[in-house]
């Protein structure tokens, strides 16, 4: 709550799916969650048009930082495959605690913190995702931190967890010599849990995002629709940097709330928002339409609407086209 109200807080920001690879296929490449697997576990992955891409293209040095073994659902080879700097558990020594997922958040955000002074040193700038593992059963954690359950503990000693280690770090870093200069993103992959009924629960899906840069940016909370792959183009567009890129999302500040979709995964079915509609595509033909008021619990089925179903499957079946053919570069 309190970095909440120091950047741009977005109240109906949303995953694009249920799983980690998911939320980092949208947020690094801005690509819609085609069906089956996440093109991070998929053949062919190498090269793909990436957030990473366009930063290398501004001379930004590019990293992915994750605290468990980046082994982990293909995540090294992807990263690496596209260019990026990869250090996982392996490359953090001595850790304070660690448990079946990886290091403590802690222990990731130091040494974080030591590799961007080097960085830093080197006086090019720098673009790194941070990829935390603490918030996952067993929810174990280091001793000693007030209303945290080291052992045996929920999610909410998750959630506490998690929130404590952040306001650590952004309160260790305040003294760097980057961060005046240093846009962050906060985000999740993922909800915690899909609930409802529906063919696509989008009230399950609705995750924090907070974009800060103090000193730079004036704190705003914002109620416009946004997803996972909307975040490169949106901060692309804050930071004022010119750039070409082939990415499904948008600048959420550069068109308007009718405009714009929502893509969307849920076990077999895919989905596309736009303007209060939902168009669910299924198995086998599957198809239905849904009338949706973001942030509402539960939504109300319609007359198919044939518009809105030829504007999904235009999307999920562009995207599949330009990743099969090796063209979404």
């Amino acid at each position: 709550d309190k970095l909440a109200r120091q950047g741009l807080f977005f109240f109906f920001f949303y995953a694009t799916g249920t799983r980690t690879v998911r939320g980092l296929e949208a947020i690094t490449t801005s690509f819609p969650p085609i069906p089956s697997e996440s093109i991070i576990k998929r053949p062919g992955n190498d090269h793909v048009a990436s957030w990473g891409k366009v930063m290398r293209e501004q001379g930004y040095a590019t990293s992915f930082l994750y605290g468990g073994y980046s082994l982990f659902d293909n995540m090294q080879a992807f990263y690496r495959g596209n260019q990026f700097t990869v250090k996982d558990r392996s490359d953090i020594e001595n850790p304070r605690f660690s448990n079946i997922w990886g290091v403590s958040d802690q222990d990731l955000f130091s040494f974080a913190t030591t590799y961007y002074d080097t960085l830093a040193a080197t006086g090019a700038p720098f673009f790194s995702i941070i990829m935390t593992t603490s918030n996952h059963s067993p929810f174990t954690f280091p001793d000693g931190i007030e209303g945290v359950r080291s052992q045996g503990g929920d999610r909410l000693d998750g959630v506490r967890y998690a929130d404590y280690a952040l306001g650590e770090f952004f309160r260790k870093i305040e003294s760097t010599s980057w961060f005046p200069k240093t846009l962050f993103v906060v985000v999740a992959d993922h909800g915690a849990r899909v609930y409802g009924s529906e063919k696509i629960p989008l009230r399950s899906y609705e995750i924090p995002l907070l974009i800060m840069a103090p000193g730079h940016l004036a704190p705003e909370q914002i109620d416009c629709p946004i997803s996972q792959m909307d975040i490169a183009p949106t901060v692309m567009g804050l930071l004022g940097l010119p750039y070409s890129a082939p990415f499904f999302g948008q600048n959420v500040f550069a068109t308007s709330d009718n405009a714009r979709v929502l893509l969307f995964n849920h076990n077999h079915d895919v989905a596309l928002y736009q303007n209060g509609r939902l168009a669910v595509l299924g198995l086998r033909n599957d198809v239905h339409t849904y009338a949706y008021r973001l942030g509402d619990e539960s939504m109300q089925e319609t007359v198919q609407d044939k518009t809105l179903l030829d504007l999904a499957t235009a999307y999920y079946q562009t995207a599949f086209n330009l990743f099969l053919h090796h063209q979404y570069i």
